[in-house]
């Protein structure tokens, strides 16, 4: 049987798009995307009160995957009883108040990223953890209490951010060091502590807790550390709330990728997610290739036959 070029291409062709398929299945981004936010009002967008906001027409989730006991939320809401508003005095009380449950250092109780709905004491009644467990507690706590707050990811830490709806500004209070960084007497967003520290400005950094001898390798109070903690081209911040379910339920309702992290490029950020975005756009111009040598193939068939 002849063999034409045109169904060799075809052969050849669809190799290569399971190739690249099963390639891009292997990567852990390959059914979700990253959106790059450009600009500190890109990035630090006010979040709707179910604490979602909109990226690219995706409602991206920044609740905290941790779920806190009953114990621990009437603790919380002993603390609001006597506030009327949000404000920055009781982000560095929850702060402070994360700091009396916990300690530094690894824990024993396993913490699984697909689900960390788990919080210090909660099962062997270790209260230790690194830094991302005090900024997701931390979160967590803050979300029981109805405020908007998020965690971010860094280059070797991790804190979070709180949003104060009257002031209408993101503010990072990092409850591992118990400090907060502000300019002119103004509480500062990790977007703005990068850009004040890229642009040689003064940021005054407020230690509201003393220092335990356990609290990680940074001090709060060292400019050349705090430098090195964010002009680190890594700020990130994750939807804990995605799992393979919501993602595929996402992809077959909408034909579209859900946002699993969104990316502050400060500049000198190298791109997460890159790689699967170049691969899925070869994967599609190789699919969308195919489809025309499938078609060219079946008019060629078809006027072969009607002329026969």
């Amino acid at each position: 049987m002849k063999i034409t070029y045109t169904g060799f291409s075809i052969g050849a062709l669809a190799v290569i798009i399971i190739i690249q398929a099963l390639y891009l299945k292997s990567l852990p981004g390959s059914l979700v995307r990253v959106y790059h936010a450009r600009d500190i009002g890109d990035f630090n967008r006010v979040p709707d009160e179910d604490m979602t906001v909109a990226f690219d027409g995706y409602r991206f989730d920044y609740r905290t995957a941790m779920k806190l006991s009953n114990e621990v939320t009437g603790e919380i809401n002993a603390l609001l009883q006597v506030r009327n508003q949000a404000d920055l005095q009781l982000l560095i009380d929850i702060a402070t108040w994360v700091r009396t449950k916990m300690s530094f250092g690894m824990s024993i109780e396993r913490h699984d990223r697909k689900g960390p709905a788990v919080q210090p004491s909660s099962i062997t009644g270790d209260s230790r953890g690194l830094c991302d467990r005090y900024a997701n507690y931390y979160a967590a706590a803050c979300q029981i209490a109805g405020i908007p707050s998020r965690v971010i990811e860094l280059k070797g830490h991790v804190v979070p951010e709180a949003f104060l709806r009257d002031a209408g500004r993101w503010v990072m209070v990092d409850p591992t060091l118990g400090y907060y960084l502000a300019r002119e007497g103004i509480p500062l967003s990790v977007a703005e502590i990068i850009n004040t520290y890229k642009n040689g400005t003064e940021i005054d950094p407020v230690v509201f807790a003393a220092e335990r001898g356990d609290d990680s390798l940074y001090a709060a109070g060292e400019e050349s550390t705090l430098r090195e903690i964010y002009l680190n081209g890594f700020t990130v911040v994750s939807n804990q709330q995605l799992d393979r379910q919501r993602i595929l339920n996402h992809i077959l309702s909408n034909v579209s990728l859900p946002i699993a992290k969104v990316q502050y490029e400060d500049g000198t950020s190298i791109k997460l997610g890159r790689k699967e975005s170049i691969l899925r756009s070869i994967l599609a111009l190789n699919i969308t290739v195919w489809v025309l040598l499938v078609l060219i193939a079946a008019v060629k068939a078809l006027r072969k036959q009607s002329s026969s």
